[in-house]
């Protein structure tokens, strides 16, 4: 009878040991699967877990060197393209009920955990590359974590995973400099230039840049916090974009932080993420009137894993990458304290080895996950596209070489071109400055609405008004052409071709409304000059012919207001309903796809040729 007693009793200790979390014990029935630890998550119920934002409740044991690790969770899918694109392996978000040391000693002490699947990326190291080793070597105060595992999910093997940190600000993750929960005003902010826009964001006034909230979270900040920060991202992106941007106290130096600006730029360039500028971390420090930078997350499809791109050994983001924000680094490279900071900086790296650093940490982590991935790849096809790779190999190793030379020659390439850019001189005549190849749009001032072509249509003589926002609409989109008479422009439809024109009969006549034409470039009608309006950033619209001003029509913000031509005068210094923001937005590849059809089915791997994918063909045809 003491005996079964005794067993209880054991029995009992033994199962309280087992839901206590972080608790080690001998592993017993569960098996390590590679030399990798093993993560079992078991969800209640044995229940499927696809869904972003319902919470499943569940166990996860870590067994690793004959030691087990349990804790009491709950998890949910997580990510957009991997998500949408990768059905298959899902990444995951992890949520302990109890804050765990998941990494080990020197990480993070928190509730909230990744787990990454690295599904488009064959080599599964890119995003552990970047976020952990580059960011390492960069310095960065807060670069997560990277532990490798093989994941079973349910009792069902699902593949190579890699644990990661949260991006968030708590202890042992980013630092903000106040109490979190604070309800100060001037306390911490962590901020995201999120191009997804599939939470809360507010949008900066001269480029749209949208900017999520990440703390406060959502729901937990004041209105008067959400004023205080987007007037304090608005104060800088002003300064940046007004004519006063390269002096040092006017300007948008004050502004930011020089170290974790250099550091973040120069870690999205060197992995040539196209979407560093997308989705950009950032973060305000309570009491410090300058914007960080960081930290860095999310590069599966960096080092030229994304065929939409093309090429980008020899590219640099911050002309070719996705994103608002990118317009920001563009602006910056026109600064010559930005070249030389960025020059600088990037030679410090080179001298402190930073290409052998990472070709070391390439074949070190390839080593470290080659038992796991063959695994792996014996569950998922190696040679199949998911979402935008630029090759298919039939052996790791292939992908892995790829990785390694694209560091070299991409390395090559930025110390060249930084080298260059520090000794190019500035162009400051006070003329206007356009991008060639880009697409722009053309919003007024008094009501955020958008240059566009009434019905969006294509035929010449139709009418030109304002229009909310619709980025799916081309008729928005203008393509800015220099004209042989210096001090003018047109600007042309990207939807129809035709031509922005003030088709007023007489220089007498005022408020006639605007249209698009065949583009002429002999016809002074379709001739615009381009005046800032004092140092601000934006501008007004001159016609050649007329002498008259764009002018959305009485300041009105419906649907289709008439743009017109309207009297030139001192009141365009001040009338908001004459003044324009004109914001780049994408690269106009519109004239290249004709050019390329030769090579444009070697190019549409996905059935279907979109502007990202003629990309590769200007490309080609720049090279050819």
């Amino acid at each position: 009878m003491k005996r079964i007693f005794s067993l209880m009793i054991g029995m009992m200790l033994a199962l309280m040991m087992w839901f206590m979390p972080g608790t080690k014990l001998s592993a017993q029935t569960l098996e390590q699967k590679t030399n990798l630890p093993t993560l079992y998550v078991d969800v209640e119920g044995k229940a499927a877990v696809t869904d972003k934002k319902l919470w499943k409740t569940a166990t996860m044991t870590l067994v690793a060197d004959g030691q087990q690790t349990v804790a009491s969770m709950k998890i949910r899918c997580r990510g957009n393209s991997t998500f949408t694109a990768s059905k298959a392996k899902l990444a995951y978000r992890m949520k302990f009920d109890e804050a765990i040391a998941l990494l080990g000693e020197g990480h993070a002490t928190a509730h909230n955990w990744v787990l990454m699947a690295n599904a488009y990326d064959k080599t599964m190291l890119r995003n552990a590359l970047t976020s952990n080793v580059l960011a390492s070597f960069l310095g960065m105060p807060f670069c997560p974590g990277a532990q490798f595992v093989d994941l079973v999910l349910n009792g069902t093997y699902v593949g190579t995973y890699q644990i990661t940190d949260h991006p968030e600000a708590n202890d042992g993750r980013l630092d903000l400099g106040s109490d979190l929960d604070s309800k100060l005003v001037d306390r911490g902010y962590f901020l995201e230039a999120d191009g997804w826009e599939d939470h809360k964001c507010f949008k900066t006034q001269k480029n749209q840049v949208p900017v999520r909230v990440h703390s406060p979270k959502d729901g937990e900040y004041t209105t008067t916090q959400i004023s205080f920060i987007s007037a304090f991202v608005n104060k800088f992106e002003a300064a940046l974009m007004g004519n006063d941007f390269r002096d040092p106290d006017k300007g948008y130096r004050q502004y930011v932080d020089s170290i974790s600006l250099a550091n973040l730029y120069i870690g999205t360039e060197m992995c040539a993420n196209p979407d560093g500028f997308y989705s950009m971390y950032m973060y305000k420090k309570a009491g410090d009137e300058h914007l960080y930078f960081g930290p860095m997350w999310d590069y599966d499809i960096a080092y030229g894993n994304d065929y939409r791109k093309g090429d980008t050994s020899e590219s640099l983001m911050s002309e070719v990458g996705f994103g608002v924000a990118r317009t920001w680094f563009a602006r910056m490279w026109g600064d010559p304290w930005f070249r030389q900071l960025i020059n600088n900086r990037w030679k410090e790296l080179v001298a402190a080895g930073i290409e052998q650093h990472l070709l070391g940490k390439v074949d070190e982590m390839a080593a470290e996950i080659e038992e796991s991935q063959k695994l792996n790849y014996q569950k998922y096809s190696i040679n199949t596209v998911i979402y935008h790779e630029c090759v298919t190999h039939s052996t790791y190793a292939e992908y892995v070489a790829d990785l390694k030379t694209f560091i070299r020659k991409h390395t090559a390439f930025l110390t060249k071109t930084f080298d260059l850019r520090a000794a190019e001189p500035v162009n400051d005549d006070g003329t206007f400055k356009f991008i060639d190849n880009y697409y722009y749009r053309i919003r007024n001032v008094n009501n955020n609405h958008y240059v566009d072509v009434n019905g969006q249509s294509t035929s010449s003589g139709a009418s030109v008004v304002t229009w909310e926002e619709n980025t799916a609409w081309l008729s928005q989109q203008w393509s800015i052409k220099a004209s042989d008479t210096e001090g003018y422009v047109q600007f042309i439809n990207r939807l129809s071709g035709l031509a922005l024109n003030d088709p007023t009969p007489g220089t007498a006549m005022t408020s006639t409304q605007l249209n698009v034409v065949t583009a002429d470039a002999t016809s002074d009608s379709q001739l615009w000059s381009v005046q800032e309006v004092n140092n601000s950033g934006v501008y007004n619209l001159v016609n050649k012919k007329t002498g008259f001003a764009m002018n959305n029509n009485a300041g009105s913000s419906e649907n289709g207001n008439k743009v017109i031509s309207y009297t030139s005068d001192d009141r365009n210094l001040t009338s908001l309903n004459r003044q324009w923001y004109i914001q780049p937005y994408e690269v106009n590849t519109d004239e290249i796809i004709h050019g390329g059809e030769d090579i444009i089915e070697d190019v549409n791997r996905d059935g279907v040729v979109d502007t990202q994918d003629v990309l590769m063909i200007y490309d080609y045809m720049q090279k050819h």
